[in-house]
């Protein structure tokens, strides 16, 4: 990235188109998951370009992944703001998903009916129409307040840079 370049809103990360902050992130996020998928049938939900899927084939029993459009990497279509997947999972990820959905409501319901652990991430604290692909945004309270409604937390949250710890 050439200097004082801004790289540009982008709502799909292809690892090495830019080699920034957010495919960085993005990466560090599926290592992360890693650890809680070894040997679990698990769905990766807005899986993109894939890359996220096949870091945790390589550890999970299974992967399903799902995007709104057939990305030609084996995924299943579903629009994930008013259809449901008709499977059980012992781990969902949900990367950088939330903010998208019209209805992030009716996609938490149909997570916390169908596995055992979500594992989540979503921007914190960014204005809304600062992506123009974000249809939500909320503060880490916002946040914790529309998962409490679906979830029982069974783990620690990590925040890039700082860490915190919440109970739900």
């Amino acid at each position: 990235v050439k200097f004082g370049y801004r790289v540009p809103w982008r709502e799909r990360v292809r690892i090495g188109q830019y080699y920034d902050a957010t495919e960085r992130g993005h990466v560090a996020r599926y290592n992360f998951a890693r650890a809680l998928c070894v040997g679990k049938t698990v769905a990766d939900m807005a899986c993109g370009t894939g890359y996220g899927t096949e870091i945790l084939r390589h550890v999970a029993m299974r992967v399903d992944a799902y995007d709104k459009e057939d990305l030609g990497i084996g995924n299943r279509v579903v629009d994930l703001d008013k259809e449901s997947w008709n499977r059980r999972y012992d781990v969902i990820v949900s990367f950088e998903t939330l903010e998208h959905l019209a209805s992030p409501e009716f996609f938490l319901r149909n997570v916390s009916e169908s596995c055992e652990l979500l594992i989540l991430s979503s921007p914190l604290n960014e204005r809304l129409g600062e992506s123009p692909f974000h249809k939500q945004a909320w503060s880490f309270e916002q946040l914790t307040l529309i998962l409490e409604k679906y979830f029982i937390s069974r783990s620690e949250e990590r925040r890039v840079g700082k860490e915190c710890r919440s109970r739900w």
